[in-house]
């Protein structure tokens, strides 16, 4: 059985989305974020630059997929307006579809200038809201739309393993 290349980079995907997951809430998670989408769509380049010019049948197999995946655009979503369109914008342009709002809820504090007395309430719950603009993906989680990126890309793994299993398997008589 052949080993696709890409798998490795589909299971990079996963540390890196799990990475990006961890430090969301921080000062890194932009280019954590552009190390995600630049992953997510390797996989693709990695089929096409790596695995189809390593056999004859696995090429064939890719290309195969490929054009069925040009045949069905603008659908799936998740790869023509995630996958694809948010990697041309973030690494070509700088442009992020993700978002993050931070919001603070700071405490109160008052002083009584004639008593002296002095009193607050604490700070509130400092929250981190992740959203997708732009897109067709407008307002969803962006972290929820990497998870539907790897599934995507499994499955498309799986179809064109499929398709290598099928060429290579003996004719039937």
């Amino acid at each position: 059985m052949i080993t696709l290349q890409a798998r490795e980079t589909l299971a990079d995907c996963a540390v890196a989305i799990e990475d990006f997951e961890t430090s969301a809430a921080t000062k890194y998670w932009r280019t954590r974020w552009v190390a995600v989408v630049t992953l997510l769509r390797s996989v693709g380049y990695v089929l096409e630059k790596v695995d189809a010019p390593s056999d004859p049948t696995v090429g064939a197999a890719i290309s195969a997929e490929f054009q069925d995946l040009k045949r069905s655009k603008p659908e799936p979503h998740i790869y023509w307006e995630f996958i694809d369109k948010e990697r041309h914008s973030v690494v070509k342009e700088m442009e992020f579809g993700a978002h993050l709002n931070i919001t603070v809820r700071p405490g109160t504090a008052w002083w009584n200038p004639k008593t002296g007395e002095t009193g607050g309430l604490p700070s509130g719950e400092t929250t981190y809201d992740h959203f997708m603009v732009g897109s067709v993906f407008e307002g969803r989680d962006p972290r929820e739309l990497c998870h539907q990126a790897m599934a995507f890309w499994n499955n498309h793994l799986k179809q064109v393993e499929r398709r290598i299993a099928e060429a290579l398997a003996p004719a039937a008589v």
